[in-house]
């Protein structure tokens, strides 16, 4: 090997070194965070974050630290026809699946709110995946909004 050759490829052979034992320091919690403290091996959105990560952040404290709970909160997005409408073109398109291949979570969840007649009583007996898989699905979501309507309509 010339020595020119093996100066070159030091960074190359330097990087490859230090690489796992790096990682393993990182992996460590109480390292990781001294080493942002620090500011090394940051990213630039760790240092200055973007302005739609601060927003996010700054809704989700506000969320916290709201008075609602978790049915408000549900409720409200169900009244707001912008969100809905707004999450329901986030969605992805629906998975083509077999029969054999079923989404158990929706299936369920979409058999409970037929049962169900408003969206109090739906939030009580789904659970937390049978929620998640109705948001994800245009059919879940139009039967939460349905559900809600229909209790909006019968207080007027």
């Amino acid at each position: 090997m010339s020595p020119p050759l093996f100066l070159w490829m030091t960074p190359v052979i330097v990087g490859l070194l230090f690489a796992v034992p790096l990682a393993a320091l990182t992996a460590r919690p109480r390292a990781g965070l001294a080493l942002r403290r620090l500011g090394l091996l940051a990213i630039p959105e760790e240092c200055d974050p973007p302005d739609i990560l601060v927003g996010a952040r700054e809704r989700t404290a506000a969320l916290r630290a709201s008075e609602r709970g978790p049915r408000e909160n549900f409720a409200a997005f169900l009244d707001s026809p912008e969100l809905v409408e707004l999450h329901r073109r986030m969605l992805p398109p629906s998975p083509r699946r077999s029969r054999r291949d079923l989404d158990v979570h929706l299936v369920v969840g979409l058999a409970k709110l037929e049962e169900c007649t408003n969206l109090d009583e739906a939030l009580e007996v789904l659970t937390e995946p049978e929620k998640r898989a109705l948001l994800g699905s245009e059919r879940g979501l139009e039967k939460l909004a349905a559900l809600r309507r229909s209790r909006k309509n019968r207080a007027r």
